[in-house]
């Protein structure tokens, strides 16, 4: 068994463990929507700043705080800090593997 073999098995485990990553994070993300969107303010509108946010910062987390309860304002800090974790994890993951990738196959 040569050398490119095994660096092939490299290559498509790393990739693998990025893409379970990802999926992992992705659940994470939703459940930190979900917390944001259990946790509003009583009386506060559903439809109209939560969705005009989410359009004008592209992220649903970027909510006002003051739509939120205490608990909510908490959930959207810890949110916040998984989402950058998550691209983070996406854009440097796939930076990894096309560089892996490429110099599999050059």
């Amino acid at each position: 068994m040569g050398i490119e073999s095994e660096m092939t098995y490299l290559a498509y485990g790393l990739t693998g463990i990025w893409v379970v990553g990802i999926f992992v994070l992705a659940g994470v993300h939703a459940n930190d929507i979900r917390r944001l969107l259990n946790n509003l303010a009583p009386g506060a509108p559903l439809t109209g700043h939560i969705w005009n946010a989410s359009l004008r910062k592209h992220s649903l987390i970027n909510i006002d705080p003051a739509l939120l309860n205490e608990t909510g304002r908490a959930y959207r800090t810890k949110a916040i800090r998984n989402e950058r974790i998550m691209f983070a994890w996406m854009f440097g993951g796939f930076l990894l593997t096309a560089c892996i990738q490429y110099y599999m196959y050059r």
